[in-house]
């Protein structure tokens, strides 16, 4: 999938950039034959500036301005030993551009930096430091004034695509750390249509994938990768949203998909092999994904409308108010869990914590683990064991209509088996098998209102079935003996 959408992405940039990239390399056509440096500058219209400065082998340089009016400036730098492996850079700033600037600094070989500037009062910056990294900025005629685009490349075979066609927006690409080449094979996209927003993608490390699209007007994206081979694609149409992804260490997935307003969006990988796929169709939302471990899977889909304070209170994600509206915390660690969740209403909120090996609520394309339709509800899910599983459901009988509903389920031994269905007003479960108890199973169903359900099971190999249709009923189960104190 990750290569699909780069060859879709660079065919993209290079159909914003046509004329700069449709150019000959200069390596191929104004240098052939060439044992030196060269360069080759054409300036047509007023106040145009130009600086090259080569030192070293045969490095390369081509340079065309083609404003009129204000200043364009356009400055190179190349530095290099290797007579058969050559840097080169192209810049090319547009017939009616206006006070542009490019600076491209080149330390090493085999580098390729080719600039396309074609709108007013904008900026590129690239620095390129060690070997064969490639990098592709083009700001489009129209569109991208006044913004700026800033690409970091240090170690080897590194690549990096801007394509900007927004307006007083930001993108920053940092691959590997300043003046160490250990970093390599990272590849990273960012297409950008999104006025006043800002991306920011980071890789340090062995061949991390990452393809940003933004498409919509202030907003955030803030993509960081350490480690090798992991991957991230962000997809935001979000206004005032955020997404945030922060993968550490091998081979983990991250998919996002943001149709919102004032909405978040914060995933953070840390291990080998987690996977993480969040949909957000959304106004005022938050979703939050942790995943500390290996092979743990989560899929979260939100569609509502939640809260809106913080537009007013800019420390509203600082604070403890993660028990407001439509909020997703799932914290998966350790290895194998997995977990597929939903929302649909108002004021939902969905807390999961899975700190064994190999729980499962809900897998994705076999079966639904915790879904939330109607309003005011609350699920809570703790599976401390291992080779615990367990399903929620609240307000998916007739009609699909719920409210005020809690569902709390506590899973502390292994191989537990839980099973927690609420429809109506005001129902209340509390399913709890406790540590030591191994091999329990229990299952609550409540339709109606103001059920009350309460399910402790303190010893193993137990089981509880509990079935409530009607108003006004309480029932409570305890086997076992709880510990003293």
């Amino acid at each position: 999938m990750n290569k699909v959408l780069t060859m879709s992405a660079s065919a993209l940039a290079l159909s914003l950039a046509g004329p700069a990239m449709a150019q000959l390399s200069p390596g191929l056509a104004d240098c052939v034959g060439g044992t030196a440096n060269c360069s080759d500058i054409d300036q047509t219209g007023n106040n145009d500036v130009a600086t090259v400065t080569q030192i070293g082998s045969r490095s390369v340089s081509d340079i065309d301005q083609a404003g009129a009016g204000a200043t364009n400036s356009a400055t190179v730098k190349q530095t290099g030993t290797d007579a058969s492996n050559a840097n080169e850079s192209l810049i090319a700033q547009t017939v009616g551009s206006e006070g542009n600037s490019a600076s491209v600094t080149q330390e090493g070989e085999g580098n390729l930096s080719d600039v396309f500037q074609a709108g007013d009062d904008s900026s590129i910056a690239v620095l390129q430091q060690g070997a064969g990294n490639s990098s592709e900025v083009a700001q489009s005629d129209g569109t991208s004034n006044g913004s700026t685009a800033t690409v970091n490349q240090n170690g080897s075979a590194n690549i990096s695509a801007v394509a900007q066609l927004a307006s007083d927006s930001d993108v920053t690409v940092n691959q590997g750390q300043d003046g160490v080449t250990s970093s390599s094979g990272n590849d990273s996209f960012v297409g950008q249509t999104a006025a006043g927003s800002s991306v920011a993608v980071t890789q340090d490390g062995i061949d991390n994938t990452s393809d940003v699209y933004q498409l919509t007007g202030a907003a955030d994206i803030n993509v960081v990768q350490f480690g090798t081979g992991n991957a991230s694609t962000v997809l935001q149409a979000g206004l005032f949203s955020t997404v945030d992804v922060n993968q550490q260490g091998t081979t983990n997935v991250s998919r996002v998909g943001q149709i919102a307003i004032g909405s978040v969006v914060d995933v953070d990988q840390n291990g080998t092999s987690n996977d993480a796929l969040v949909g957000q169709l959304s106004a005022g939302t938050v979703a939050k994904v942790d995943q500390n471990g290996t092979n743990n899977d989560a899929a979260i889909g939100q569609l509502g409308v939640g809260d809106f304070d913080y537009f007013s209170d800019p420390t509203y994600f600082d604070i403890d108010n993660n028990s407001d509206n439509f909020f997703a915390d799932i914290q998966q660690v350790n290895s194998n869990n997995s977990l597929v969740a939903g929302q649909l209403g108002i004021d939902n909120e969905l807390t999961v914590r899975q700190t064994g090996s190999n729980n499962t609520a809900g897998e994705r394309w076999t079966s639904v683990g915790i879904a939330q339709i109607g309003e005011l509800q609350k699920a809570s899910l703790n599976q401390g064991g291992n080779f615990n599983s367990s399903t929620i459901y609240q307000g998916l009988g007739d009609g699909g209509s719920s409210f005020d509903n809690i569902a709390t389920v506590i899973q502390d031994g292994d191989r537990g088996e839980s099973f927690l269905s609420q429809n109506g007003s005001g129902n209340d479960a509390t399913l709890t098998q406790h540590l030591g108890g191994d091999d329990n199973v229990s299952s609550i169903s409540q339709v109606g209102a103001n059920n009350t359900a309460n399910v402790d099971q303190y010893s193993s190999n137990n089981s509880s079935t509990i079935n409530q249709n009607g108003t006004g009923n309480s029932a409570t189960v305890v086997q076992g003996v709880a510990p003293t104190s």
